[in-house]
């Protein structure tokens, strides 16, 4: 992704997760899952590092894309998402958090409880 989209990318909702393959991944596989992954809407780096066990690490906009979505992209890839108790959680718990993210960025005012002032202003004065 050139760096004017990566400039988009909403800096409240950016994070970093590292993405794993079932299987190891050579370069050329590594760089088709890279390519596949960076074409995707708010996705701002992806790198692979390792050795033999390749992992991908991407970085992206959180309120427009999700957990889910980098693993489905991987799918797509030809390449398996690891699918281990510990994967499994992870991404789990990855999906909840971007869910939220999501949920957050569709709001104009944040969260119901950063911002009390409604619920003093509702009360009756004596």
């Amino acid at each position: 992704m050139n760096e004017q989209a990566h400039n988009k990318l909403d800096s409240n909702f950016v994070v970093t997760r590292w993405l794993r393959a079932a299987a190891p991944l050579d370069e050329a596989q590594a760089k088709r899952a890279i390519e596949v992954i960076r074409a995707l809407d708010g996705v701002g780096v992806v790198t692979a590092t390792g050795g033999r066990r390749i992992r991908l690490r991407v970085t992206y906009d959180a309120s427009r894309i999700g957990f889910g979505a980098l693993r489905k992209a991987l799918q797509g890839a030809g390449l398996s998402p690891a699918t281990g108790s510990w994967s499994r959680l992870r991404s789990a718990w990855f999906n909840y958090l971007d869910t939220n993210a999501q949920a957050n960025a569709g709001t104009s005012g944040g969260s119901c409880c950063s911002n009390p002032s409604d619920v003093y202003a509702s009360r009756k004065h004596k």
